[in-house]
C-alpha cells in the first residue's frame, strides 16, 4: 500500500542517516585531528513521537538545543514522526579518536534501534574495529537489502 512504502522510506531514510553521521564524525575527527563527539540525548529507553536527536560535535556537554549553532551533523525526531527510537547507554555520549577514528567510551560498543510499525533495524559500532552496520531485527519485515541481525 502507499502508506507502507512512505514508513518503508522514512525507515530507510534514517538508517542511512544514522549511518552518514557516524561515518561522518569518524571521518571529520581523523581529518581535524580531535575528538568528535556523538550525543543522542534525551533517549535514555523508548520514546514514541517525542523530541529525540542524535548529533555529533567537536564541542562537549551538548543537548538537542545546541544542534543549531554546534552540531557538526544532526538527526531530529520531527524529521521521522511515528518512530520509536532507542541507543544502548554507551552510546548517549562517545566521540571518535583523531588518530585512528575509532569510537571511545562506547564499551565493548552499541547500537542505536529504531522502529516504524513492522519494520525494526539497528545500527551497531563495534569498538575494536570501528565498523558500523544496519541490519534488520528479528521479527522485522524484509526491508531493501538489509540482512537480519546475527
Amino acid at each position: 500500500s502507499f502508506s507502507d512504502l512512505i514508513e518503508r522510506n522514512k525507515i530507510k531514510r534514517l538508517a542511512t542517516e544514522i549511518e552518514w553521521l557516524l561515518v561522518h564524525a569518524k571521518s571529520e575527527a581523523v581529518m581535524r585531528g580531535v575528538e568528535v563527539y556523538v550525543y543522542a540525548p534525551l533517549v535514555p529507553g523508548t520514546r514514541v513521537n517525542s523530541d529525540w536527536c542524535v548529533f555529533s560535535s567537536i564541542d562537549t556537554n551538548n543537548n538537542c538545543d545546541d544542534i543549531e549553532t554546534s552540531s557538526l551533523s544532526s538527526i531530529k525526531s520531527t524529521n521521522f514522526s511515528g518512530v520509536t527510537f532507542k541507543n544502548s547507554s554507551t552510546l548517549n555520549q562517545f566521540s571518535f579518536d583523531p588518530i585512528y577514528g575509532k569510537p571511545q567510551n562506547v564499551g565493548f560498543g552499541g547500537n542505536f534501534d529504531y522502529q516504524l510499525d513492522d519494520y525494526h533495524l539497528k545500527t551497531v559500532i563495534f569498538k575494536q574495529t570501528g565498523r558500523i552496520y544496519t541490519c534488520l531485527q528479528a521479527g522485522s519485515n524484509k526491508l531493501s537489502n538489509y540482512e537480519f541481525c546475527e
